[in-house]
């Protein structure tokens, strides 16, 4: 098996950020909200400029909901390191892990790089950093690590189908589990 090689992720602490659905919500929600308070009041030169701002909103919006299907989600934590895979081995940054002397082993691809969206019409980015994968194991101490990582393609994932199918081998990891992951076409065991 050739170095295959993915980017190391850790996720940054959860914090409130101020999104595209929270700027658009506030600039709708407050002159809707001073609308109400003055009873609709549509006397005066107000009125001009409650419109044109409502129209250049209108603008605004959609604008912002065509350009979320072609900006990246923020990463919300940061790439540290490098996690490499071959044989019979899991490196990460310089520390040697052999498939034969861990306990379990198990795999999640949820995402890739780039990959669009295509869940909700709200204006947050819709492209995806490719961050929400991770391999969890249990080592010869038994530790539990889990490790997050980045896949740049849509078949990147599809690179570790030797590693997977040595730890199927090596019972370190059901065959139906390489199938969950991979497909049947990529299990050899």
């Amino acid at each position: 098996m050739d170095r295959v090689s993915f980017e190391i992720f850790e996720p940054g602490e959860k914090k409130f950020r101020l999104t595209p659905n929270w700027v658009i919500g506030i600039l709708w929600f407050v002159p809707i909200l001073l609308l109400w308070a003055i009873e609709g009041d549509n006397s005066g030169p107000q009125n001009g400029f409650i419109m044109a701002y409502f129209i250049f909103l209108g603008i605004l919006t959609m604008l912002c909901l065509i350009i979320s299907y072609s900006i990246y989600k923020p990463l919300k934590g940061k790439i540290t390191g490098n996690l490499n895979f071959e044989d019979g081995q899991m490196m990460i940054d310089d520390k040697v892990f052999k498939l034969s002397d861990l306990a379990a082993i198990d795999f999640s691809f949820y995402d890739y790089y780039g990959q669009k969206s295509i869940f909700g019409s709200d204006f947050d980015p819709k492209l995806s950093q490719g961050v929400d994968n991770y391999v969890s194991f249990t080592d010869s101490k038994n530790q539990s690590q889990t490790i997050y990582f980045r896949v740049q393609s849509e078949h990147g994932k599809d690179a570790l189908a030797p590693f997977i199918n040595e730890a199927i081998k090596l019972k370190k990891m059901e065959r139906e589990r390489g199938i969950d992951l991979l497909g049947i076409e990529s299990i050899t065991i």
